[in-house]
């Protein structure tokens, strides 16, 4: 039956794994499912006779809670250029800087980006991950040293 009206999270959650038949999963569009299966479907078949109440979690199976998406929050790294920035505790930061939407120029192909370093003097991997304007993927990895006072 086709449920509707609940999350993603709660409709694949609810069956107990021990009811479960099969799941199949289909990416392309499935007329059997008319406008509902578009984008695709997922089909949970439990076993015949099953049920949820009844059915107890057996210790081959582990129970595995589904958040789903989250909005997006902005990373959040210290200004040491505005005189608001505590400066004096100190930055032992394992993740310098992290931003998902860095854009190059059209033109020249470069994008600039700045930020401070943590205090702990040493050798830092930057890994930069992305997808070019035909689709592909690139991925860079460069190290760059930095050196205490």
């Amino acid at each position: 039956m086709l449920i509707g009206g609940r999350s993603a999270g709660e409709i694949v959650s609810s069956p107990r794994p021990s009811t479960i038949e099969t799941i199949e999963i289909t990416k392309r569009l499935n007329p059997l499912y008319g406008s509902a299966g578009a984008n695709g479907v997922i089909a949970i078949y439990l076993k015949r006779g099953a049920s949820n109440e009844n059915s107890k979690l057996t210790p081959n199976f582990q129970l595995l809670t589904i958040r789903g998406y989250s909005s997006a929050h902005r990373f959040q790294y210290p200004d040491y250029g505005d005189p608001k920035t505590d400066s004096t505790q100190p930055d032992y930061r394992s993740t310098i800087y992290w931003n998902p939407d860095v854009r190059t120029d059209a033109n020249s192909g470069v994008a600039e980006i700045s930020f401070y370093a943590a205090d702990l003097p040493g050798k830092y991997r930057i890994v930069v991950e992305g997808v070019n304007q035909n689709g592909d993927l690139m991925r860079c990895e460069y190290f760059v040293e930095v050196k205490g006072d």
